[in-house]
C-alpha cells in the first residue's frame, strides 16, 4: 500500500515539473519543432502537421507498448500470487495430512492396546477400529493388521484351548471374506498351531495359509488351496464346496467328518490324509497320488477316482456306494477288509496285492463301526456290488473275515483316534 502510494506522488510531481518546464520553455519548444518540420518536410507547406501526425502516432505507440508493459507486470504478479497460493495450499496440505497421519496413528495404537483387554467388548472395539484403520489405509496399515490379527488367533487359541470363539470368529469373518473390498486379499495367514474347533469358516478364502498342526471345524464355500494342512485335524467337522486344489495333507486327520461337494486334488508330494468315522459324498478325488492314505469306516458316496495312483491304501470297514475308480495309473497293496461295495465301478486298469477279505454288498456298519464288525467273522466274501470292465486282479487276497483282520483294522483305527483325542 505504501509503495502504491509513493508511486502515485511521483507521477504527480513529474506531470507538474513536465508542466512548468513546458510553460517556461514553450517558446523554446515551439521554435525547435517548426525547425524541425521544416528539415523533415522541406517542400511541404503542411509540414507541422504532418510532423503532428508522426509525433501522435510515435506517442500511440508507446501508449501501446506502456500498456502491454503494465499487463505484464500485472500478469506477473497474478502468477506470483497463485504460485504463492499453490505454495500455502501445498503446506496446508502436508499439515492436514500430518494431523491425520498423527490421528490414525493415535488410533492404530489405542485399538492395538485394546486387544490386551480381558473385556470383550474393549477387545471387539480394538478388532473394529484396525479393520476400519486397514480399510481407510491399505497401504500402509493392511498388512500390519492383518498380521496383528493372525497372531491374536494363534495366541489366544493355542491347540489346547480356544476361550474366545465370538471373539476369533469375528477376526475370521474380517479378515478371510472372498469381498473384493476385502484390504486383506492376497496376503498368507500363519494360523499354524491354532485350535478353531467352533469357528465356521463361511465364504472364506484362505489361499495359501499355513494352517499345519491345527485343529480346525466347518467350512463352508471356501478356498483352501495351496494351504499347507500338514499335521492338521478336521474334528467333527462339516465340510462342503471347498476348494483343496494343491493343498498338502500329509499327515492331515478328517475325524467324523461330513465332506460333501468338495475337490480333492491336492499337492502330491505331500498328501498322505485319513478319513475315519465320516461322510464322503460327491468328492472328486482326480490326477492325484493317494497313497498311504486311510479310509476306516467311512461312507463314500457318489465319488471319484479317476486317473489316480492308489497305492497302499486302506479302505477297510468303509461302504463305497456309487464310487468310480477308472483309468487308474496304478492300483496295488490297497485293503479293502470288511468293505461294502454298491454300485461300484472299477475300470480300465490292474488291480495287484491287494486285499478283499470279507467283502460285502449287503448292510454297512452302525457307528461305532468296530462294534459291528465280528457280525462279519466267518462269512463268505461278496464283490457283486463291484462292476470290473477291462480290469485284472492279480495276486489279490479273496477270503473269510477272521479275528485277526479285526484285530488289524481297530488297531490302526484306535492309532489314528489317539492323535486326535491325545
Amino acid at each position: 500500500m505504501k509503495k502504491h502510494l509513493k508511486n502515485n506522488i511521483f507521477r504527480i510531481l513529474f506531470t507538474i515539473v513536465s508542466l512548468i518546464l513546458i510553460f517556461v520553455f514553450h517558446n523554446q519548444i515551439i521554435n525547435s519543432y517548426t525547425d524541425f518540420a521544416r528539415w523533415l518536410f522541406p517542400v511541404n507547406s503542411n509540414r507541422n502537421g504532418e510532423l503532428f501526425k508522426i509525433v501522435l502516432s510515435v506517442l500511440g505507440a508507446l501508449g501501446i507498448l506502456y500498456g502491454l508493459y503494465i499487463s505484464l507486470r500485472r500478469a506477473k504478479a497474478i502468477e506470483q500470487g497463485v504460485e504463492k497460493q499453490g505454495e500455502a495450499i501445498e503446506i496446508q496440505s502436508k499439515q492436514i495430512e500430518l494431523s491425520r497421519k498423527s490421528q490414525t496413528d493415535e488410533r492404530f495404537k489405542n485399538a492395538v492396546e485394546h486387544l490386551g483387554s480381558e473385556k470383550e467388548p474393549i477387545i471387539f472395539g480394538g478388532i473394529a477400529e484396525l479393520h476400519q484403520i486397514a480399510r481407510e489405509n491399505k497401504n500402509e496399515y493392511s498388512e500390519i493388521v492383518f498380521n496383528i490379527l493372525c497372531s491374536y488367533i494363534r495366541t489366544n487359541s493355542n491347540i489346547n484351548t480356544n476361550k474366545k470363539t465370538s471373539i476369533l470368529q469375528t477376526i475370521v469373518d474380517f479378515l478371510f471374506s472372498k469381498s473384493i473390498d476385502n484390504p486383506y486379499l492376497g496376503f498368507k495367514a500363519n494360523l499354524k498351531n491354532s485350535n478353531l474347533i467352533g469357528i465356521n469358516f463361511i465364504n472364506a478364502n484362505l489361499e495359501s495359509a499355513n494352517l499345519s498342526n491345527s485343529r480346525l471345524s466347518s467350512f463352508y464355500n471356501s478356498n483352501l488351496s495351496n494351504t499347507i494342512l500338514e499335521g492338521t485335524i478336521f474334528f467333527l467337522s462339516n465340510i462342503e464346496n471347498v476348494n483343496f486344489t494343491d493343498s498338502k495333507l500329509n499327515r492331515t486327520i478328517f475325524y467324523d467328518t461330513k465332506i460333501n461337494d468338495c475337490d480333492f486334488n491336492v499337492y502330491k508330494d505331500y498328501s498322505t490324509a485319513s478319513f475315519i468315522e465320516g461322510n464322503i459324498e460327491k468328492v472328486k478325488f482326480e490326477n492325484i497320488e493317494v497313497i498311504d492314505w486311510n479310509f476306516i469306516g467311512v461312507k463314500i458316496t457318489d465319488t471319484s477316482f479317476i486317473k489316480c495312483k492308489i497305492i497302499s491304501t486302506i479302505f477297510s470297514a468303509s461302504c463305497l456306494h456309487n464310487v468310480d475308480f477308472i483309468d487308474i495309473e496304478l492300483f496295488m497293496s490297497n485293503d479293502f477288509r470288511a468293505t461294502q461295495f454298491v454300485s461300484v465301478k472299477m475300470h480300465d486298469f490292474i488291480i495287484s496285492k491287494s486285499n478283499f477279505k470279507g467283502c460285502r454288498t449287503e448292510r454297512g456298519f452302525r457307528s461305532p463301526f468296530f462294534k459291528d464288525l465280528p457280525i462279519s467273522i466267518g462269512i463268505e466274501p461278496d464283490m457283486c456290488g463291484i462292476n470290473f470292465i477291462n480290469t485284472t486282479l492279480t495276486k489279490c487276497i479273496e477270503g473269510i473275515l477272521t479275528q485277526k483282520d479285526i484285530d488289524e483294522i481297530e488297531e490302526k483305527f484306535e492309532s489314528l483316534q489317539s492323535k486326535v483325542l491325545k
